[in-house]
């Protein structure tokens, strides 16, 4: 590839005159340069491609574990892997090809816009906190009601979520924190207790990722070719943060079979 395109560059040099020894250094670095350009977004191209469908395929695999145990209580544990089971259908629509691009900017945006809220329902329902609780439900509520708004006014675009989602992710992460350190500041926990750490552990390590994705989405400007990077990142914390997951719904069981409530 290197040869092949600095073969291009000295044939264009001579057509215009140019032979020197200072273009000829010039003509190896940029060529040097350009192949390894090729080659990183190459690698990246790959690296995507499977990334996606490791993250597709992770999604699916609480719900599964689910269904196969039959773990119907407590309820964190089905609605967190149904949370990730959508997760893993939006994401099978965006590959799917031959759909309309405007449609699919169009499923994106909305599915970010309840992204938020679901979490923080989920939260909402299994927190053993009446704090978290009383917290949760305001900030739902009043998030809601902020991105229907915003809807309305900015329409629904993703330039129109810049702000939105960084209240969301503060949100998110303010439940999450809170409910791990109740976790952390309790002596002894209950036998699912102990699983739902996991579950808190992944959503913290997946939407303190977003913090990152959102950064280089609307605050660093990009080129086009670059904007791969953030998918890669999206897909690699997705990974990891159901593999932490399943640690939870796999584990042993063990400890008191009794729920706590926490202060």
């Amino acid at each position: 590839m290197v040869f092949l395109i600095f073969l291009h560059r000295i044939f264009c040099n001579r057509q215009t005159g140019i032979s020197t020894e200072k273009e000829l250094c010039y003509n190896i670095l940029g060529c040097y340069y350009d192949f390894i350009h090729v080659t990183v977004t190459t690698v990246k191209s790959q690296l995507y491609d499977v990334l996606s469908i490791l993250a597709i395929g992770a999604y699916f695999i609480p719900i599964i574990i689910v269904l196969v145990k039959r773990i119907w209580y407590p309820l964190s544990f089905l609605l967190f892997s149904s949370y990730w089971m959508l997760a893993g259908v939006i994401n099978v629509i965006l590959l799917i090809p031959g759909i309309n691009i405007n449609l699919l900017k169009k499923i994106t945006v909305i599915y970010n816009m309840l992204d938020i809220p679901i979490a923080l329902g989920i939260i909402y329902f299994i927190t053993h906190s009446y704090a978290v609780r009383k917290f949760v439900r305001t900030a739902s509520i009043g998030f809601v009601l902020l991105e229907i708004v915003n809807a309305i006014i900015r329409g629904l675009n993703a330039a129109a979520l810049k702000y939105m989602l960084a209240i969301g992710l503060l949100l998110v992460l303010t439940a999450i924190i809170w409910e791990i350190v109740l976790y952390l500041r309790k002596l002894e926990h209950g036998r699912w207790e102990r699983k739902e750490i996991f579950i808190y552990a992944a959503l913290l390590f997946e939407y303190g990722t977003y913090i990152v994705i959102y950064i280089f989405d609307y605050h660093v400007e990009q080129q086009f070719y670059q904007r791969i990077d953030n998918f890669i990142i999206y897909y690699a914390s997705s990974v990891i943060a159901t593999l932490i997951a399943i640690c939870g719904f796999l584990i042993k069981d063990s400890g008191n079979r009794k729920m706590h409530k926490y202060a």
